[in-house]
């Protein structure tokens, strides 16, 4: 548990005392554990590296395209704050830059999505139910947008109510206030 000073949204300082913070790394072997927190999470704050996003990029909208697809977060709408990280350095790329460069990447793979083979079914039974979860799964890939539709974020968070901002923040120079404001603001 930690305490969370930031300003709501008319701008008003606030401190949260008893938030309960959970640090996942981003490692692929350890992204089921990150995955398993949804279940209690209200809000989101998924860090990126800006300065080494352009060669992990394929990596980072693929782990981010897994949470927006959750049905969790669809059903509970959790809260994404995406924030680019390490903005201090010089090689860093700006949240305009990593924000238009995740959603061309996560439009890419919702068409691989689309393209993937059926599940093969031995029985009627078993092609039923394959069918079912490939519709059920279909439609929370599409991320809100219709099928020729490219993604955004902002038409994700229209669609699916589910709200997602992107900012800067640099945790070796302690500039947080972006992440800390989404928390007092998004988190419950």
């Amino acid at each position: 548990d930690v305490v969370v000073e930031g300003k709501n949204a008319r701008g008003t300082p606030v401190t949260r005392t008893n938030c309960r913070i959970v640090d996942t790394p981003g490692h692929g072997k350890l992204r089921r554990d990150a995955m398993g927190e949804l279940s209690r999470a209200a809000a989101l704050v998924f860090v990126v590296d800006s300065s080494t996003f352009t060669t992990e990029k394929k990596d980072v909208a693929a782990y981010l395209f897994n949470l927006l697809s959750s049905e969790l977060v669809q059903r509970r709408r959790i809260p994404i704050f995406i924030a680019c990280n390490k903005t201090e350095k010089l090689t860093s790329h700006p949240p305009d830059f990593i924000r238009k460069r995740l959603e061309k990447e996560i439009d890419s793979l919702r068409a691989a999505k689309r393209a993937e083979l059926p599940d093969i079914a031995i029985t009627k039974a078993q092609k039923r139910a394959n069918e079912i979860a490939a519709k059920k799964n279909a439609k929370l890939r599409l991320l809100g947008q219709r099928p020729g539709e490219s993604f955004t974020f902002e038409a994700f968070s229209k669609s699916t109510k589910v709200p997602v901002s992107v900012g800067r923040t640099s945790a070796t120079k302690l500039d947080v206030a972006a992440a800390c404001d989404f928390i007092i603001q998004r988190g419950a």
